[in-house]
């Protein structure tokens, strides 16, 4: 009785015309091949299933290939007829020497390489060597691998392959042609698919055919060794999506659109059922979150581009469900869901009860979901019902010319509150040789334009007692620089051309400039909670505070 093969290695690539997704490497490595110019060393990369082993031997084969006959020359295409490429794709060609880098980690391994490289090819035009999983080697292995790598024999081809591209030395890959194996589509996918299902005469929905495509996850091998689990489960029926949901732990299309709408619309109870109900036929919690993020997240594309609702490689019920819901919920509370649901990735993850940690998730997502969007708070506040479009708004407080909270916030609590800087909220002082300076806060201004070291002293560690122009009098404070005075007389010299009397007290001044801002910001504070919008805004968010402001 024959052995059974396995799909993904019955089906595995043996030319560069069977490579599924990698366009851009075959058309490369068939330019190399046709014009001569072959490298020494080639390094291949990419996630697991793409193709990577495979390339590396159908490259040894094309480069080594001479035709039914022994006389023909490298070719890119088929190589089935020729005794040299049969024995390669055997795995009994003395020539071509393939190495596990993953059990031979080591300089010894290594060496055998290097003394190997010396020796001519047996019958092949080239001695390859492929070395799988390069990336386990150890790092003085590299190392010993460096010179031969650089400088080898003219019949000698190195082939590396890895899925951990960022193990491997710089030193190392400098010396190779880089070839990243792109993460095959899933209509790529499907298409190949389709063809061995009909190749291996199976029934087979195309439904199913969809969902091992996109659980394979880019990964032609993935999906190759799904669909032969699906054949053996199935027996002698027609392989269903129904089977292929049950076989992966997910739910069906229907039930995730139902889901999402119940979670939108904060109905606990429905939202319950239908997860409860779910887990009963099989599916598994993590990815049941995992295909709600992956509907979300396709939702939300649709919502800001909505052509992409017509992908062909997606259901029907999942396109017209995407439509409905990107009409229904703004962006704002799709971002905040996904980023729900996002967090609760990792805690289903390591609950001790994933299930119980799925639905205490999605409940909390779905009290959140209906909360109106913050932009809707302030439109049917009281301030702005009471407000006509274009009209000036009816407080004690600078309306602001936004839609946002937050913003309005902002202007509500900056009224004539100090600048960050702590300044008054004038421009700059530029004064001329005898020009007055107005007050303190002038002065404060004047010195942080001039000399910010002072002027930071003077906002921050002075009291002001008296001011009238050339004669000043405060209280300095212990933060202050010892110099501070005779410093500030010496510039106000400068800048004025006016000597200035000094005086320093003990005690009597008024609040630091420091001091009143934040007092005022305090004030400020307080009274934007009293404004309408606010209010809208701190009632459907109990915990929100004002913690800040800016100047508009």
């Amino acid at each position: 009785m024959s052995t059974y093969r396995a799909l993904a290695r019955q089906y595995r690539s043996r030319h560069f015309g069977e490579l599924v997704g990698q366009d851009v490497l075959v058309r490369t490595l068939t330019h190399a091949i046709e014009k001569g110019r072959l490298h020494h060393a080639y390094m291949f990369t990419g996630i697991r299933g793409t193709g990577k082993t495979s390339t590396a031997r159908i490259l040894a084969k094309a480069i080594n290939y001479v035709g039914p006959n022994g006389d023909g020359k490298p070719t890119a295409g088929p190589t089935d007829d020729c005794p040299v490429c049969q024995a390669i794709g055997e795995d009994r060609h003395p020539d071509v020497i393939e190495i596990d880098a993953a059990s031979n980690t080591g300089v010894d391994d290594v060496r055998q390489i290097i003394e190997n490289v010396r020796y001519a090819p047996v019958s092949a035009r080239y001695k390859v060597f492929i070395v799988d999983e390069v990336h386990m080697l150890s790092k003085a292995a590299f190392n010993a691998l460096l010179k031969t790598l650089e400088e080898p024999p003219p019949h000698v081809v190195f082939m590396f392959a890895t899925t951990e591209i960022r193990k491997v030395p710089v030193t190392i890959l400098s010396r190779c042609q880089r070839f990243d194996l792109r993460r095959i589509e899933t209509p790529v996918l499907l298409a190949h698919y389709k063809k061995i299902a009909e190749a291996e005469k199976l029934s087979i929905e195309d439904d199913a055919l969809y969902l091992i495509a996109r659980a394979a996850d880019g990964s032609a091998r993935d999906g190759l060794s799904l669909l032969d689990q699906a054949i053996a489960q199935a027996g002698s029926d027609k392989i269903t999506a129904a089977m292929i949901r049950t076989m992966l732990g997910r739910g069906d299309a229907q039930s995730m659109t139902a889901l999402f709408d119940a979670m939108m619309k904060g109905d606990a109870a429905a939202m319950l059922n239908i997860v409860g109900e779910l887990h009963q036929n099989g599916a598994e919690p993590a990815t049941l979150l995992d295909d709600l993020l992956d509907f979300v997240h396709f939702v939300t594309r649709v919502k800001v581009a909505p052509a992409l609702a017509d992908e062909p490689d997606l259901s029907a019920t999942v396109r017209e469900a995407a439509k409905k819901f990107a009409n229904d919920f703004p962006l704002s509370t799709l971002s905040r869901v996904w980023q729900m649901l996002l967090k609760a990735v990792q805690e289903v993850a390591f609950a001790p009860q994933p299930q119980q940690a799925l639905e205490m998730a999605l409940i909390r997502t779905a009290f959140a979901a209906p909360l109106p969007p913050l932009e809707d708070l302030l439109k049917n506040s009281p301030q702005e019902s009471a407000t006509a479009p274009g009209a000036p708004a009816k407080n004690n407080f600078q309306s602001a010319p936004t839609t946002a909270p937050v913003a309005r916030v902002a202007a509500v609590a900056s009224q004539s509150i100090a600048t960050p800087q702590g300044m008054a909220e004038t421009a700059p002082v530029a004064l001329a040789k005898g020009e007055t300076i107005a007050d303190f806060a002038a002065l404060v201004a004047l010195c942080d334009e001039k000399d910010p070291a002072i002027g930071a002293d003077l906002y921050a560690n002075v009291q002001l007692v008296k001011f009238q122009q050339g004669k000043i009098e405060f209280v300095v404070g212990r933060g202050a620089a010892k110099t501070l005075v005779p410093d500030l007389q010496k510039r106000l010299l400068e800048w004025t051309g006016q000597r200035w009397m000094i005086a320093v007290a003990s005690s009597g001044g008024q609040p630091t400039l420091s001091q009143q801002a934040a007092a005022k910001k305090k004030d400020a504070i307080q009274a934007a909670y009293d404004d309408p919008a606010v209010k809208a805004f701190t009632n459907a968010f109990p915990s929100a505070k004002i913690i800040d402001f800016k100047s508009e």
